[in-house]
């Protein structure tokens, strides 16, 4: 395998070592602008049954309240365009929005500014009530450059700010958790309760599009503006807070604080899988742990962390598609990580449908049994690949979020989604829950489920 010292994405990385043709590959998958008319501003198939929505319609501005001149946003050719100079200050949503996955792309002149408001209240100046992410190709720090929650939490890396080109954001708002992607790439990871700046900034508000706050002959456009409420999906899971082991509303305790009661072990796993201080405390030296119910529709909520010490190791990159990124004469490309071991979530019976908890480069989240298996067609090895890295350092709490409905799972790690609604042909209809034993030593807390009903 080949061993190079990765970037901050698998782009960048395969880009460092050449392999040009796989990594135009990667980035017509993770920055999937639109390049045709005819798919301007409309949802995909895979989008509607993930439960996006549409905030620009493409042909006007319904949905929108303009907040200066009603002639500082106007819509053209499938785009809303704002002018330097047309005093239109911001454009934002008829209503609030609290936690949601933002995506949209934009374009803006040579000394262009602008930017995107998210948590806004209406009254104020929006960059300093709200949240902005920046829109800007004038030479600023990394604190005032596009990507960056401005003036608040700057990025790294620094996203590409080129004029005259379409570029895309996917912001994530997940309860205190702010993420902002650029053109594929992660630039700001930000939690609220850490960022001194941020602590008082409000939980929920409007969404906004900025107008072009520079001189004319300036301009900025968006278009293809797509939110998924996860509020809908999820209620105020990602914001509750709660004393370990006490279940959300609607919740069934899965693991008591106490004792293994549910849980299939002997006297000698209890040797392995210790219960101390509320923890699930498991050395890596006995085998799989499973409940004694079994389970059909549900959601479930695992806390996990690391407890051992780790070691630097070479793991394999993957793409988006579920391949290993390889060299164009067939050499895995490998990175350089923090390796402290590896687990699982097993789901209906099965270790097919593994949530993986490891500590590759793609990050946990990933369902092995599906992405590995070369017979699966490409949408189910591409689904069940993590979408990004959400884990958190080695030593800190992680926690999942797992729905699964029929044959198909959704994925949440720390807040953000990283598998949308994978399809896991031929999954069991139900099944026991395993923590997986993989010979690592792990800790788990906070085991929840709520058991659905039958859809239709």
């Amino acid at each position: 395998m080949l061993k190079v010292k990765m970037k901050s994405t698998v782009v960048e990385a395969l880009l460092t070592v050449g392999v040009f043709v796989t990594a135009l590959s990667v980035i017509a998958i993770v920055n999937p602008l639109t390049t045709a008319q005819e798919a301007l501003n409309q949802l995909t198939d895979d989008e509607k049954r993930q439960g996006w929505q549409l905030l620009f319609n493409g042909r006007d501005l319904s949905k929108w309240v303009v907040m200066g001149s009603k002639e500082g946003f106007y819509v053209k050719d499938g785009v809303i365009r704002s002018e330097g100079g047309k005093g239109g200050y911001w454009l934002r949503s008829e209503r609030q929005y609290s936690d949601f996955i933002l995506k949209l792309e934009w374009r803006v002149s040579p000394k262009g500014n602008s930017g995107v408001f998210i948590r806004c209240p209406e009254k104020g100046n929006p960059w300093q009530t709200g949240i902005e992410v920046q829109i800007t190709n004038e030479p600023r720090d990394d604190l005032h450059c596009t990507g960056s929650l401005y003036g608040l939490v700057p990025v790294k890396p620094r996203p590409d700010e080129s004029a005259d080109k379409w570029h895309q954001f996917e912001i994530h708002c997940a309860g205190k958790r702010i993420v902002v992607l650029a053109d594929g790439v992660k630039c700001v990871d930000a939690h609220m309760d850490k960022v001194p700046a941020l602590k008082n900034k409000p939980m929920s508000g409007y969404i906004g599009l900025q107008d072009s706050h520079a001189p004319a002959p300036s301009y900025i456009e968006f278009r293809n503006i797509k939110l998924k409420d996860l509020n809908a999906l999820l209620g105020d899971l990602l914001r509750l807070e709660l004393p370990d082991n006490v279940p959300p509303p609607g919740f069934t305790a899965l693991f008591n604080g106490k004792d293994l009661s549910g849980w299939k072990v002997d006297d000698e796993g209890r040797k392995h899988w210790v219960v101390k201080d509320g923890i699930i405390d498991y050395d890596g030296k006995w085998r799989d742990l499973w409940t004694e119910k079994e389970f059909e529709d549900f959601i479930l909520i695992v806390d996990w962390r690391w407890s051992s010490k780790p070691n630097e190791i070479e793991r394999p990159v993957i793409l988006p598609s579920g391949e290993y990124a390889r060299t164009p004469d067939g050499k895995i490309v490998t990175q350089r990580v923090l390796d402290a071991g590896d687990s699982g979530i097993y789901l209906r019976g099965s270790s097919k449908s593994q949530i993986n908890i490891w500590c590759w480069p793609c990050g946990s989240g990933e369902i092995y049994g599906y992405r590995t298996d070369t017979k699966m067609p490409p949408e189910v090895r591409a689904g069940a690949t993590p979408k990004l890295n959400a884990d958190n350092p080695i030593g800190e709490w992680n926690r999942f979020i797992i729905i699964m409905r029929g044959e198909r799972v959704t994925v949440f790690l720390n807040n953000l989604e990283v598998i949308s609604d994978a399809w896991l042909p031929g999954v069991p209809k139900r099944g026991p829950i395993a923590l997986q034993h993989h010979g690592d030593p792990i800790q788990f807390k906070n085991i929840f489920i709520k058991e659905l009903p039958k859809e239709g």
